[in-house]
């Protein structure tokens, strides 16, 4: 019994070493040689590869660095096949692709992820593989034409430099000669210029005859010396474009048409080959060609360095790196906008001086019930009358007097005074109605700028997967899945998506002007606005609002808390309140008129200052006062007064309807607006979850029209679909910001302005409202 435990365990060590002798493979990797910055393609091959055998196969990665040259390529390839270790090879330098693709013999399964074209580079095809023994490559059909007819799209360019490292260049003359030729027929001359691994200023020898800048790789060239080379092409002025993708273009060149995402797409699809290989495939047999996909990108900024202004057609179609430029402006939340509002709009500050002068009726009625005080000067000259030579009056006499009067009691006056205040009381009230209204013009003139970019963003994604579907759409037609209508259909709908865009572009360069509007800046300035989140005007936390709202009862209850709130803050029933006053003391003004006389007390003191001429008597320096007291009361007036009392009182009634219609419109109005915003509030999750849903869809009918299994309807429907539901989902929770900015408006309080004390006053008395309706309803 022992002995076979023994030869059990013996053979289960034996079948277990075999199985992991069978399941580890040592990898080479060549490339062209030691790389002064780190190699982002070689990095994404080896990751994915790990990645996809990891718990399956054992890799083991060995690498064979050439010497950047042809022999020293050749020579890693040599040594990798001499090493009995090596299982396979993994070319990722590439000028090592493009030399091993026109190898011979491949003693070892070979992969060779980034040839650049079939013919050119005379690659082994049959059938759509390589056919060739241990020979597995992938080859996205050179598309220089494609490259440089979008390069010209940004400027006419009559020269063009084409730079990369000099051994990629020497590795594929037959593609350079291609270029030349595409080049040529463009109407472009097209030179090379090659970085041998030493000389970093490679921008000194471009002539200045050169149009613009196409960038290969420089794996030999140091991050710092790149970036240095980038930043003198474009103090040179000159437009960029790089072969590798929108990282370049992060980095400072002008524009891409290649995605970073192919990268990711095409490692992973070389790893698939790969595992399959070791699962016992064949590398002759495995599928050769990739599609590579086109994305335009574009860096504004590096656009605004040179000095370029890119068509309205590419900037629709064109991802956009640093839209705006580095100096935005100030950056807006939404508190500072509405604070800006109040300080600095046009309108705001024309009522403010309106409120001003008013206060100056106030104080011109109450100056009437003060003492008046007068000082009087006089010179009268008289003809030679009898009186005159009698010496009765001075030919000639200087005088001067002081008046003082004073109301002792005038109804009217007094009337005035507090009509004057009610009326003040009115301006103010339309003044606080107006900054409401200012603020909630210029909040929701933010959230429109937010949802307009936010719009512009969802728009551009649908035409970048229009462009996606469309490139689908030609794999389909090459295939045999559908005919060329197919294309013309995604074509048409690719033109219509681009105009939709341009229209979004256009309606968020509106609501950004808007904004400057009511912000009294200049219409064009530039700002940046901070995003903002449902939670953001409120005094109380999500869950505590969503605890308001969550069931009929606490529903009642914060309807009916607010609605009394908006009753004490309404600045129109204030307005209308300070009128009815104004108006009630009015009619008790008219009621007084008919038995209240108005009262005053008048006094004089006069004084002969000299005479001269005829009649010069006793009378010269003589010195007078008089004081009297008066009463006056209009006895017959033909019923003017009868007349007035009624209007005032017809008047008031007229008031009085207002006053309740507007109480009723107030109610309506917020009732509405809370309505309104916890609809909103509960769309934010299901539009949330419907985008999630409709992503989901569009993701499986894109796979079906690509295998063949639907139609384009299917797909165009799908599309649609998800960019709807795309766009309610982002402008969900602006939706909902804007029906509180509303709701807080009709409530004449916005919380957000509130300080933390303020804040937490108020959440406390909501609080103690609940609470006392809780106890007094059981």
């Amino acid at each position: 019994m022992r002995l076979l435990s023994l030869t059990v365990l013996f053979f289960s060590l034996l079948l277990s070493s075999i199985l992991n002798a069978a399941g580890k493979y040592d990898i080479a990797v060549i490339s062209d040689g030691p790389n002064q910055q780190p190699n982002p393609i070689e990095a994404v091959l080896i990751d994915e590869l790990i990645a996809l055998t990891e718990g399956e196969f054992e890799v083991v990665i060995k690498r064979y660095e050439a010497d950047w040259t042809l022999p020293g390529i050749e020579g890693a390839f040599q040594q990798a096949y001499a090493n009995p270790d090596i299982d396979m090879l993994l070319v990722t330098g590439i000028a090592a692709n493009q030399i091993g693709v026109a190898r011979q013999t491949f003693d070892k399964p070979t992969f060779l992820p980034v040839v650049f074209d079939v013919e050119l580079m005379g690659a082994p095809i049959n059938g759509g593989v390589s056919g060739k023994t241990n020979l597995n490559y992938l080859v996205s059909q050179l598309e220089f034409q494609k490259n440089l007819s979008n390069f010209k799209r940004l400027a006419p360019m009559k020269k063009i430099a084409l730079i990369g490292d000099q051994v990629v260049f020497e590795a594929v003359p037959r593609v350079m000669e291609y270029a030349r030729r595409i080049a040529k027929e463009a109407g472009t001359d097209l030179v090379f210029i090659g970085h041998d691994g030493r000389n970093s200023d490679l921008v000194s020898d471009i002539s200045d005859d050169i149009d613009g800048i196409m960038v290969a790789a420089f794996p030999r060239m140091s991050q710092t010396d790149y970036r240095a080379m980038i930043e003198s092409i474009n103090q040179r002025k000159l437009p960029s474009f790089s072969f590798l993708g929108s990282d370049r273009v992060a980095q400072g060149i002008l524009f891409t048409d290649a995605p970073n995402t192919d990268w990711g797409r095409l490692a992973r699809r070389n790893a698939l080959n790969m595992q399959a290989v070791m699962l016992g495939a064949s590398a002759a047999e495995i599928n050769v060609f990739f599609e590579m996909k086109s994305e335009l990108t574009l860096n504004m900024e590096t656009a605004r360095q040179i000095g370029l202004s890119p068509s309205f057609d590419l900037l629709a179609e064109a991802v956009q790196l640093n839209r705006l430029p580095e100096n935005q402006g100030a950056l807006y939340s939404l508190l500072d906008v509405a604070e800006l509002a109040l300080a600095q709009n046009l309108q705001l500050s024309a009522q403010a001086y309106g409120v001003s002068a008013g206060q100056s009726d106030v104080r011109a009625a109450k100056s009437s019930l003060l003492p008046q005080l007068t000082l009087g000067s006089s010179y009268s000259q008289r003809k030679q009358s009898d009186a005159v030579r009698a010496g009765q009056l001075a030919e000639k006499s200087s005088d001067g007097s002081i008046n003082l009067s004073q109301q002792l009691y005038s109804d009217s006056s007094w009337a005035n005074l507090t009509i004057q205040r009610y009326l003040q009381n009115n301006r103010e009230a339309s003044f606080e109605q107006s900054k409401l209204e200012i603020i909630q013009a210029a909040t929701i003139a933010y959230l429109n700028v937010l949802r307009a970019q936010t719009q512009v963003r969802v728009r551009q994604d649908n035409l970048n997967l229009t462009k996606t579907n469309l490139e689908l759409a030609q794999d389909r037609v090459r295939v045999g899945f559908s005919s060329a209508a197919d294309v013309y259909r995604w074509e048409s709908s690719m033109a219509s998506d681009r105009a939709t865009l341009l229209q979004s572009t256009a309606d968020l360069n509106q609501v950004r002007e808007n904004l400057n509007r009511l912000l009294h800046r200049p219409i064009n300035a530039p700002f940046r606005v901070a995003d903002v989140s449902e939670t953001d005007p409120f005094a109380l936390s999500p869950d505590e609002f969503t605890r308001l709202i969550d069931n009929p009862r606490s529903y009642s209850y914060y309807t009916d808390f607010i609605l009394q709130m908006g009753f004490d803050l309404s600045p129109e029933l204030a307005q209308l309140k300070a009128q009815m006053g104004a108006k009630q003391r009015e009619i008790v003004n008219r009621k007084r008129a008919f038995w209240l006389p108005d009262f005053s007390i008048s006094g004089r003191y006069g004084e002969n200052f000299n005479q001269s001429g005829l009649g010069v008597g006793s009378t010269e320096g003589d010195s007078d006062w008089d004081v009297s007291v008066k009463a006056s009361l209009p006895l017959f007036d033909s019923g003017l007064r009868r007349t007035e009392l009624s209007r005032s009182k017809l008047e008031r009634m007229q008031l009085m309807a207002l006053y309740d219609a507007s109480h009723e419109q107030v109610e309506q109005q917020i009732r509405a607006n809370i309505h309104e915003a916890v609809a909103s509030f509960a769309n934010i999750k299901l539009s949330k979850q419907a985008a999630s849903s409709a992503a989901k869809n569009l993701e499986l009918v894109t796979d079906s029209y690509a295998k063949g299994l639907l139609s384009i309807i299917d797909l165009l429907d799908a599309q649609n679909a998800g960019r709807q539901a795309d766009e309610a989902a982002a402008n969900a929770v602006y939706d909902f910001l804007i029906d509180i900015m509303n709701m807080q408006r009709s409530v004449g309080l916005f919380e957000f302005m509130l300080s933390e004390p303020e804040k937490q006053a108020w959440a406390i008395q909501l609080k103690g409202y609940l609470e006392r309706r809780q106890r007094e309803e059981g």
